[in-house]
């Protein structure tokens, strides 16, 4: 059979939840036999991807959000890029398009969110059309995007993704929610959607259960979290009963107070083994945490980010704490009370119903399987 050749757009602006999702990918795509390139347009774009074998990274020029209201975007001087930086971003694109000639192009989000790069994945995708062994384009898209109000930006969307996209692979679990609840032009635009799973850790060493392990993301809430946490686990925290509170880069520690079973860590790569442990996983409601805590056997309390009208997290966490895979917590006059108090709600949930949680292996099969099914036309 012959090694399919896969190219990766993945662009991020803010966090890292989506090249932490598309190196996942990645990785299993390369696991399975695949010729795997990512072209990665973030700041520092190739960190995520380091250490997984048989995959070439490329970083474009990079680009990132202004704030966390994705106002606008700006270069790593900080200054807004204009024509010029655009052409370079492009041409470097199209440059590695031409020297792989890849089986497969998935873009991850395009045309479901990233349209201020428009110009630039319809570049990638027309001149990919182009090549002789014209390639499977897919869109890879996680389980909730940010509905449009706009009607017509919602049209444009469906546009591009009826004539630009043979395939969408959605990874998440269509009995949970259905892209089309918060993409409704996904289910008039006639390209087939393929759901994956939830990207998650597969076959994960789950050690004895105990504890408590924190996360939030870089935003004010975030920090908001974290410093109410760490009241909490001064209060509550034991030996018995640990307080394991992990700092993004960028972000104040957070005081861990006098109690000695409190500790603060910056997050990084061990994470996921204390979560591993973890009895219980407190978050915002955002996909790679909530994915990971449920792969890994911790129980859920969820304290969604909804800022600047922002409702991804806010569904994710309704509809988690609807079909028992979570509990989830408003945000608004959260205090440390509280918070022990739902923690202990929390570790009394039952085993949560059975989720998709395959997506990581789903994912190359899928791609294969189109792909060799002919799709690409």
């Amino acid at each position: 059979m012959k090694q399919l050749s896969l190219l990766i757009w993945v662009q991020h602006l803010f966090g890292k939840g989506h090249v932490r999702r598309m190196a996942r990918i990645a990785a299993a795509c390369a696991e399975q036999g695949m010729t795997v390139t990512v072209v990665a347009g973030g700041p520092d774009g190739r960190k995520a991807f380091r250490g997984i074998e048989n995959i070439s990274v490329h970083q474009l020029p990079a680009l990132r959000t202004k704030d966390h209201q994705y106002t606008g975007l700006i270069t790593q001087e900080g200054v807004e890029p204009n024509d010029v930086f655009w052409r370079m971003r492009r041409e470097a694109l199209l440059e590695v398009l031409a020297v792989v000639k890849p089986d497969i192009v998935l873009v991850e989000l395009f045309p479901f969110g990233r349209r201020k790069f428009s110009d630039e994945v319809l570049a990638l995708i027309e001149a990919a059309r182009a090549l002789p062994n014209r390639p499977l384009i897919a869109s890879s898209v996680r389980d909730i995007v940010e509905p449009k109000v706009d009607v017509k930006k919602s049209a444009e969307m469906g546009t591009w993704l009826s004539q630009c996209f043979d395939a969408v692979l959605v990874h998440g679990d269509e009995s949970i929610i259905e892209l089309g609840e918060t993409a409704p032009f996904a289910k008039d635009a006639g390209t087939p959607l393929f759901y994956t799973g939830y990207i998650a850790p597969e076959e994960a060493k789950i050690g004895p259960k105990s504890g408590v392990v924190i996360s939030a993301g870089s935003g004010l809430s975030g920090d908001g979290l974290l410093s109410i946490a760490a009241e909490a686990g001064t209060i509550a925290a034991t030996a018995a009963d640990q307080w394991h509170i992990f700092v993004p880069p960028k972000v104040d520690a957070p005081s861990s107070g006098k109690n000695p079973h409190v500790f603060v860590h910056p997050f990084g790569n061990t994470f996921e083994g204390h979560l591993a442990q973890a009895a219980v996983s407190i978050s915002e409601a955002g996909y790679n945490t909530a994915a990971e805590g449920l792969a890994l056997g911790a129980k859920l309390l969820l304290v969604p980010y909804g800022e600047a009208g922002q409702t991804e997290q806010p569904r994710r966490a309704t509809r988690f704490a609807e079909q028992g895979l979570a509990i989830c917590l408003d945000p608004k006059g959260l205090d440390a009370a509280r918070l022990i108090e739902a923690v202990g709600h929390a570790k009394s949930l039952p085993s949560p119903p059975a989720l998709n949680l395959s997506g990581s292996s789903a994912t190359p099969f899928i791609l294969k399987d189109l792909r060799e099914g002919g799709l690409a036309s």
